[in-house]
């Protein structure tokens, strides 16, 4: 890209590099990890015991994760996109189905239009509710998670200092996410709501795999791709195609059925 761009201005007559042969790469059967995406019944039990555990008065930090995940997990986002996203952003679409939509100004940027669900826009509320303003009739350019205390640090100080309300960044929402659900994990009775294998895979997970929960389980449930792709702001209808697993089943599902003859015919 360097040289492209020396040559593009005439700094260079040539570009050096049109010489050299890529590297042969091997090509990943999955390039995303969607293998971390929850199962349609593990994610409604995530949201269920999420929603129980930021019911306290005091789980401030609970209530705020608890909004960015159903953002991700409801609605596709990625975590720089629930940090930017902005209260004016967000309307009621349609009153009768209680649709709300979101635009979101994403990667590449371009603005996209999200569906918002009802307990994600409760929860939006709830840390509103903590953060002293009325939700409903506030309607200005205000960041939907703001962080409620301040860390006693320069950055933070001088970004809050002219007492505007100052939403997250990426990276500063991930560790608000990322210690809330450790702390949860350590709960005592979460044995009792989950399974071995499911606390296991929610100790691998990260933000991103609630993203991707969204995906597979829109695909899953027969969203068109296209729609899916347009909510998850992929440029290609390819990147969406992976949420697919129609194909994978069938495999997975035929060689259990030729497998078991075989088992069949030894006995």
């Amino acid at each position: 890209a360097c040289f492209k761009y020396l040559v593009d201005v005439r700094y260079l007559a040539g570009n050096p590099w049109s010489v050299v042969k890529d590297p042969s790469v091997t090509q990943e059967v999955n390039p995303m990890r969607i293998e971390r995406a929850l199962t349609d019944d593990l994610w409604e039990r995530v949201v269920e015991y999420l929603q129980e555990n930021a019911s306290e008065s005091t789980k401030v930090q609970e209530r705020i994760a608890l909004a960015a995940l159903l953002l991700m997990g409801d609605s596709g986002l990625r975590r720089q996109e629930v940090a930017n996203s902005q209260r004016h952003k967000l309307k009621l679409y349609n009153h009768e189905h209680m649709i709300y939509t979101l635009e979101v100004h994403g990667k590449g940027n371009k603005n996209r239009l999200v569906p918002v669900s009802v307990r994600t826009v409760d929860a939006i509320k709830a840390h509103w509710k903590d953060r002293n303003i009325d939700f409903d009739t506030h309607r200005e350019e205000t960041p939907l998670l703001s962080p409620i205390t301040i860390p006693r640090h320069k950055a933070a100080l001088k970004k809050h200092e002219e007492r505007r309300i100052e939403g997250y960044s990426g990276d500063s929402l991930y560790p608000v996410i990322m210690r809330t659900w450790k702390k949860i994990q350590n709960i005592d009775g979460l044995a009792e709501t989950f399974s071995i294998d499911d606390i296991d895979k929610l100790a691998n997970s990260s933000p991103h795999a609630y993203r991707h929960t969204f995906g597979t389980l829109a695909v899953e449930a027969g969203m068109p791709l296209d729609v899916a792709q347009a909510i998850l702001g992929h440029a290609s209808s390819a990147t969406t195609g992976i949420y697919v697993r129609t194909k994978e089943k069938r495999m997975v599902g035929e060689a259990a059925k030729f497998f078991g003859k075989k088992d069949d015919a030894k006995i």
